[in-house]
């Protein structure tokens, strides 16, 4: 983007990410516009978390006439991306910078967000990737946290460091848009089977008969899988660097020690935090019929959709999925 330095932001998304960048963004004093589909939803996560900041709360249908010589930071499901940049895509230009704060793989095409933007858009708008071991509700409370922007576009890197960097909250920088996004797909995918890995440990150690004890073992830290966890991690990443190095350009295989490589895959496949882990838990509770209180929220669980983008974007590449033993079994888990 041309502009070396900006002074107001969108935010386009409203949920609980979108927020805690705002959140990030207002407290260094930046001018930021939050966008979403729901303001009575938005306002009441607002009044939950973050009720000391004032936001520019805006419904997303008022956002036509306000992405031109702005940074927009687009937070929304990674599966209507396409939809929204295809209503959209008249109001970017070269002056505009879409930084990219979802994660996921188009499931019916295996395309990248970034791919998808260009494809709709063209090549005219500066493009980034944010992305990084970063659980929203942290974030929110001031919590430190490190994470990768992306883009060969030297003014969106200079300009996202400014709206964001803090004590708080670093940022390293990187070249490898595509590198990243794979990563970001890569690890919500493992985190499904880190899930149900736990889940495993769970019924062995406990047995069917109980598996709320062991829930509450869980809420209550009092379970430790130390040396299982080790094992999946390690051979789950050594998979996960094969796969990149697969689709993805050997010279950017560093970009897997970033904070949006490693960093974000120790954190969604270690913590109950994660959706994807609780979708890969739940999922085998699932197998023994059992009914918690728990609402899958497919919908949320990027890495559902990202299994299938994965698939299809492995197959373009003439990439045969089931010699990866791990993420072969998380696909015959999820029921392709």
């Amino acid at each position: 983007m041309h502009k070396e330095r900006i002074n107001s932001v969108n935010i386009i998304g409203g949920g609980m990410w979108g927020l805690a960048l705002a959140a990030t963004m207002q407290r260094n004093d930046i001018n930021v516009q939050l966008f979403c589909h729901s303001i009575q939803n938005t306002s009441v996560r607002i009044h939950e978390y973050c009720n000391d900041i004032t936001f520019s709360l805006l419904h997303l249908g008022k956002l036509k006439g306000k992405v031109g010589n702005t940074l927009n930071f687009i937070v929304l499901p990674a599966q209507t991306i396409r939809a929204f940049i295809s209503e959209y895509k008249e109001e970017y230009d070269e002056n505009s910078g879409i930084v990219i704060c979802s994660k996921g793989i188009e499931k019916d095409t295996g395309l990248f967000l970034s791919e998808i933007i260009s494809e709709e858009i063209g090549l005219k708008v500066p493009l980034g990737v944010l992305a990084g071991p970063n659980f929203s509700i942290d974030v929110l409370n001031g919590i430190h946290t490190s994470t990768t922007i992306s883009s060969t576009d030297l003014n969106l890197k200079k300009n996202t460091l400014k709206v964001l960097s803090s004590n708080s909250f670093t940022l390293e920088e990187s070249n490898d848009l595509i590198g990243s996004q794979l990563c970001s797909a890569l690890k919500n995918i493992y985190a499904i089977g880190a899930g149900f890995t736990y889940f495993q440990y769970i019924r062995e150690k406990y047995g069917i008969e109980n598996i709320a004890k062991a829930e509450n073992a869980i809420r209550d830290n009092l379970i430790d899988y130390s040396n299982l966890l080790a094992s999946f991690l390690t051979d789950s990443f050594r998979e996960f660097r094969e796969i990149f190095k697969a689709l993805c350009d050997i010279e950017h295989i560093d970009t897997t020690f970033n904070y949006c490589g490693i960093g974000d895959f120790l954190l969604s496949c270690s913590s109950s935090k994660s959706r994807n882990f609780q979708l890969g838990y739940h999922t085998g509770l699932s197998t023994l019929n059992y009914k918690p209180s728990y609402n899958r929220e497919i919908h949320l669980s990027e890495g559902y959709f990202s299994i299938q983008g994965l698939i299809n974007r492995m197959l373009k590449y003439d990439i045969e999925y089931k010699k990866y033993k791990i993420l072969n079994s998380i696909v015959e888990l999820m029921a392709f």
